[in-house]
């Protein structure tokens, strides 16, 4: 059984694109646009689960065009 522990916290844009099934060159664009936030990490872009997740929650609701 797989528990939070072995989840990651944060994903890379490549890993990020796989998990969601979405391109990377959408996942730039929504992080330009504001509507998903990321942050640099020695200069490594990178999503932090919670805001890929709460992103792909507004996404399902509708309120992401």
């Amino acid at each position: 059984m797989e528990t939070v522990r072995d989840q990651p916290l944060a994903y890379r844009i490549d890993v990020a694109a796989q998990v969601t099934g979405l391109g990377r060159t959408t996942l730039y664009e929504e992080i330009k646009a504001g509507q998903l936030r990321a942050t640099k990490v020695r200069g490594r872009t990178i999503i932090l689960r919670s805001d890929l997740e709460a992103y792909l929650n507004r996404c399902a609701a509708g309120e992401v065009a």
